[in-house]
C-alpha cells in the first residue's frame, strides 16, 4: 500500500503536493550532485539607510550591525543564521547587482510569531497589510502568509509554516483494508487512502 502511495503522488504531485507537468524530484534528499548549502546574506539597494534600519528593526525584529573600518562601515541586519547588508544607492559596494535598485525585490521571511498576531501589531504601528493572511507554498511545504512594503516598496512576505494538518483523500482499488493512514511527520501532512471497490 505503501508502494502504491508513493506511486500517485508521484504521478500526481510535485513535491510539497502541487500538481506540475514536471517530473517529481524530492529536492530534500541529498544527493552528490548536491552543490547549495544555505543562503548566507542577500544585498538590498535602499534610498535611505536610516529608514530601512528602523524598519527591518523595530518591526521585523532584526539586529542591526555596523561593520567595517571607520572611513568606509558597512550596515547590515542580521537573524537567525542570515543577514542582509545594506547598500546606499549610489554608494554601493563593488561588485554589485547590474541593475542594483531600491523597491526591485521580493523576499519571504518565516517568521516565529503567530501571523495572525503579527497582521494585528503592524497594523496597529500603521504599517499596510496589502494581502493575507494567505496560503502559499514555501521551500518545505504549506506556508501562511501576509504581505506588506518595506520603505523602499520591496515587497516583503512574512510567514508561518502551515501547521494545520492537511487532508489528501486518494481513492485507490484494495481487497484487503478499507483504510490506512500514513503520517509524513516532516510535512504535517496526513494522508487517507480510502478503498473504492467499484474502481
Amino acid at each position: 500500500m505503501l508502494a502504491v502511495t508513493k506511486t500517485l503522488l508521484k504521478q500526481k504531485y510535485a513535491w510539497p503536493f502541487q500538481k506540475s507537468p514536471l517530473p517529481m524530484r524530492r529536492h530534500f534528499v541529498n544527493t552528490k550532485d548536491d552543490i547549495m548549502c544555505s543562503l548566507d546574506h542577500l544585498v538590498l539597494t535602499v534610498k535611505d539607510l536610516n529608514k530601512s534600519i528602523n524598519f527591518y528593526q523595530t518591526y521585523l525584529g532584526m539586529r542591526y550591525v555596523r561593520f567595517g573600518n571607520k572611513e568606509n562601515y558597512r550596515h547590515a541586519l542580521h537573524f537567525g543564521n542570515t543577514k542582509i547588508n545594506l547598500h546606499l544607492q549610489g554608494h554601493e559596494i563593488e561588485p554589485k547587482a547590474q541593475n542594483a535598485l531600491p523597491g526591485s525585490q521580493d523576499l519571504c521571511f518565516i517568521v516565529s510569531r503567530d501571523i495572525y498576531e503579527l497582521k494585528k501589531r503592524l497594523e496597529i504601528d500603521n504599517i499596510k497589510i496589502i494581502e493575507g493572511p494567505v496560503e502559499r507554498t514555501g521551500a518545505n511545504g504549506p506556508i501562511l502568509s501576509i504581505y506588506c512594503r518595506d520603505p523602499d516598496m520591496n515587497l516583503i512576505e512574512l510567514s508561518n509554516y502551515n501547521k494545520k494538518i492537511l487532508h489528501f483523500v486518494i481513492t485507490v482499488k484494495s481487497n484487503e483494508q478499507r483504510q490506512k493512514k500514513i503520517l509524513l511527520e516532516k510535512y504535517q501532512l496526513v494522508i487517507i487512502l480510502h478503498i473504492n471497490e467499484d474502481i
